[in-house]
């Protein structure tokens, strides 16, 4: 299947990602800002990426539509199929136009087996009609252009659904459990399931190497269980180990995967005409949904690592100005629809000049990070702590009182001084001046800000190393 990709838009940057990814792909791509200006060729199928501002031509060229914009997100249906970011890394995007090739692929059933194929040209010439489990597996890829459209996406919950509720319909199989997978911990974590009773919400892989699916998760590869009795446990790992939960003794444990990555797990059970899975008519199209599941999962992934980047101060690992901003507004708002407590505290490095000049800008980055690791220890999880500016931060105390803000600051205060800096064997002397106060009815998020940089303020002024209270 030949296939062109077009941009019609202006931004460079989204230009140069897309000619990154065709290069690797060795796809042709096409750039315009007008789509008349372009000359269709037969037999080519298009993938089309456009600025959210350009208008869309109807031709039947287009198999797939993606609207490029600089707020990520999904629209439902088919057309625009999926929504990216104009400054999405190349690895996202090349995520996402491998998963649009798989797409075309499956709605062209060029993912189907060569000798399916062949039948299939067969079919269209009048020849003897093909058996009964080849026609079951071109039925099933058929379906999974439609799903391949629900699992595309960057909501978590959309992907479940699509996992516990399409998926299994496709292979008749009554219950679905899908698991993510986290590497750093090898735990794999339940996110959506319809089984009728309790199964496990948390899978330690080490601990349960012997597992079903911890063996897929290990090997890297789909398993096919006909007799669950001797297989431990339920292919879920339910918490109970009484199979009688199941009216067939076959299963099927598909790892998740993108590259050599295991991103997650989905286990299906129970056939509804009792029947076992099989290897010739249930491997192909599962393990065509497993590649793109998992590739949406991986998109997800660097999703959220950009969003997190985006939000977080890259040296102290606090969040950053504009998402404090963001933060402050939300409570605020909270505060002034509940009338819960809401205390903010401001805090200073005193000197931050003089020790760059004494010991240099590492020697100052050094200091900032050790007030930044004093701040985390004090905060609470449900605590908003962020590097306000260079030699700045801010604290957001969610319903927490005036003097329990004041024991905080008080305790950051004796930790920063007593906790010596090293930087070269030499001792950087480092102290904080902090200012504290409360939301007031009705104060504006401007207003409550300059109330605590007030305090902040005489704190420096009468003499550094204290608290003022607003």
């Amino acid at each position: 299947m030949d296939i062109n990709i077009i941009y019609i838009g202006r931004c460079q940057t989204f230009l140069e990602t897309l000619k990154k990814v065709c290069k690797n792909k060795n796809i042709s791509l096409i750039s315009t800002e007008n789509i008349s200006q372009v000359t269709y060729k037969n037999n080519v199928n298009y993938i089309v990426f456009s600025d959210n501002d350009c208008c869309l031509d109807k031709s039947p060229h287009f198999l797939v539509i993606v609207q490029t914009s600089n707020v990520p997100t999904t629209l439902p249906g088919s057309t625009p199929m999926d929504i990216v970011c104009q400054n999405c890394p190349v690895e996202l995007v090349d995520n996402k136009i491998t998963l649009y090739l798989n797409h075309l692929k499956a709605r062209k059933s060029e993912l189907i087996p060569q000798e399916i194929n062949q039948l299939i040209t067969g079919m269209e010439a009048n020849t003897p009609v093909i058996d009964n489990n080849e026609n079951i597996i071109i039925e099933r890829f058929k379906k999974i252009s439609s799903i391949s459209r629900k699992i595309n996406c960057l909501d978590i919950d959309r992907i479940a659904r699509a996992c516990v509720e399409d998926i299994p319909e496709i292979f008749r199989a009554n219950y679905s459990s899908i698991y993510t997978y986290d590497k750093n911990s090898n735990c794999l974590h339940l996110l959506r399931h319809n089984h009728p009773h309790k199964i496990s919400s948390l899978i330690d892989v080490a601990k349960n190497s012997t597992r079903p699916m911890c063996q897929a998760v290990i090997n890297k590869k789909m398993m096919i269980l006909d007799n669950l009795n001797n297989n431990h446990k339920n292919p879920d790992n339910s918490e109970s180990n009484n199979t009688t939960n199941y009216k067939t003794s076959s299963c099927v444990i598909a790892p998740l995967m993108s590259g050599d990555s295991v991103l997650g797990v989905i286990n299906l059970a129970d056939k509804s005409d009792l029947s076992n899975f099989e290897k010739q008519t249930d491997m192909p199209a599962l393990e065509l949904l497993c590649e793109i599941a998992g590739a949406a999962l991986q998109n997800l992934e660097l999703y959220r690592k950009i969003n997190r980047q985006a939000q977080t101060d890259g040296m102290t690992g606090l969040v950053n100005h504009i998402t404090f901003y963001n933060s402050l507004n939300r409570e605020v708002e909270r505060f002034n629809r509940y009338k819960h407590d809401l205390s903010l505290v401001m805090i200073d490095l005193d000197g931050l000049k003089t020790i760059n000049d004494k010991f240099g800008h590492l020697g100052g980055d050094t200091v900032i990070c050790h007030v930044a690791e004093k701040i985390k220890n004090c905060v609470r999880k449900t605590d908003i702590a962020a590097r306000y500016g260079g030699d700045e931060f801010a604290v957001i105390l969610t319903e927490t009182a005036l003097e329990d803000a004041e024991k905080l600051a008080g305790r950051l205060l004796e930790m920063v001084e007593n906790d010596i800096v090293y930087f070269k064997d030499e001792i950087i002397p480092t102290t904080v001046s902090i200012g504290i106060g409360q939301c007031r009815p009705d104060q504006t998020v401007e207003e409550f800000v300059e109330t605590i940089d007030s305090a902040l303020f005489d704190a420096k002024e009468a003499g550094k190393n204290r608290v003022f209270i607003a």
